[in-house]
């Protein structure tokens, strides 16, 4: 039996790679997004009425469609 175990990333932090999605449809929220965003991530963004967040991984392209976002962009530390 695999047990998942959430760990928590936070944005002042977090030194590793992040990739960025735009929030097209909702605002961040439990459910309304995929989980395992960056904590404290998330910004304005001129382009996506309820902003960016911030993931420590390459979301796969089932969250990406699920979810209705968009990868802005991709930033290696």
């Amino acid at each position: 039996m695999h047990v998942m175990v959430a760990i928590s990333v936070w944005n002042d932090t977090y030194q590793g790679p992040r990739f960025t999605y735009g929030l097209r449809y909702r605002p961040l929220t439990t459910g309304a997004v995929p989980n395992g965003w960056i904590i404290n991530s998330a910004r304005p963004h001129a382009d996506f009425i309820h902003g960016t967040v911030d993931y420590p991984r390459r979301l796969r392209q089932q969250e990406v469609a699920a979810f209705q976002l968009e990868l802005v962009g991709e930033t290696q530390p």
